[in-house]
């Protein structure tokens, strides 16, 4: 019931701008990674949050790692593994929307 309660309150908190992102993606990585190990977090984290897990970050010695993701930089390389055949995207891509409702697919994930 706890994990109920967090995501209803975050997402009041989201609706009112008051967090950004969520908190329990986090609270996810922190319960799978070992002691002295390390979470990255990559992406846009911009707002405050409300009860962020210091203490167990402590507490088990976890590296934190954090930045925006430059995927810029890392295109070209990155196309050149999928012309070579090294990488298939098709893999990690979960939806396919054509280019004239790109604006209906960015709220997908905001809601």
């Amino acid at each position: 019931m706890d994990g109920y309660i967090k995501s209803t309150i975050e997402a009041i908190e989201q609706k009112l701008k008051l967090q950004g992102g969520t908190l329990s993606a986090i609270e996810i990585a922190l319960n799978a990674v070992r002691k002295f190990g390390t979470i990255q977090l990559t992406g846009v984290y911009g707002s405050k949050y409300n009860m962020f897990p210091l203490g167990n970050l402590f507490e088990r010695n976890i590296n934190l790692k954090m930045g925006q993701a430059p995927v810029i930089h890392y295109m070209p390389k990155l196309f050149d593994k999928i012309t070579a055949g090294e990488f298939d995207p098709t893999e990690i891509i979960s939806h396919k929307v054509p280019l004239e409702k790109a604006s209906e697919a960015s709220q997908m994930d905001r809601s």
